[in-house]
């Protein structure tokens, strides 16, 4: 369900981020007898730190380097990513944790599309995109949005929501659900969860 809004001249539509933390649980095979059974484990976004010009992607099933490796190869291929950084590839897997960290073109956006498309490429379940987000506050209603330097704007949700104020420029540490990405479009309001408040750019 989308709902539509204005701001100013611009209309938007908003869908509903479920806001939710994802149980990772599930058996996989290589198909080489390279076999794991991966536990549950809820993913804690306060837990995860981005770095400026980085974003984290927490990624379902990887547990060896043997497990990241298409994944790695296939989001290196990502046009925003800077690829002077991790080896050249602009991609850096902890196996520990299961996360992704990109490195960041300056000035680009990330492609959260394409990130989807690469981890579910590699055979894995992109559970959480996480970012850093700045820009001005924009009000609709009760609801905070945020408009990005890109030119997308983002609606922030969660319980942990500072008291904002319209045309206020503010930094956050958010997150995106993988399964809510393959419902953008263009021209939509973009549901993110706020993990942390980053100092003001």
């Amino acid at each position: 369900i989308a709902l539509m809004f204005s701001i100013g001249s611009t209309a938007y539509a908003m869908g509903d981020g479920s806001g939710q933390l994802h149980d990772q649980s599930h058996t996989h095979d290589h198909g080489d007898g390279h076999k794991h059974r991966h536990e549950k484990m809820l993913v804690d976004p306060s837990k995860i730190i981005v770095e400026p010009e980085q974003a984290v992607v927490q990624v379902k099933g990887i547990v060896c380097s043997f497990c990241s490796y298409g994944t790695e190869k296939n989001l290196s291929k990502l046009g925003f990513l800077d690829s002077t950084k991790f080896a050249g590839k602009g991609v850096l897997t902890d196996i520990k944790t299961g996360q992704t960290t990109l490195a960041l073109k300056k000035g680009e956006a990330i492609d959260f599309d394409g990130i989807y498309k690469a981890v579910k490429e590699g055979g894995y379940e992109p559970v959480s995109v996480h970012f850093r987000l700045s820009g001005e506050v924009k009000r609709n209603e009760s609801k905070f949005l945020i408009a990005s330097t890109h030119g997308r704007l983002f609606l922030i949700t969660g319980a942990a929501i500072p008291s904002l104020k319209e045309g206020e420029w503010v930094e956050f540490q958010v997150h995106l659900h993988g399964d809510d990405i393959p419902t953008l479009e263009k021209g939509h309001v973009i549901p993110v969860m706020m993990d942390r408040m980053e100092p003001s750019v």
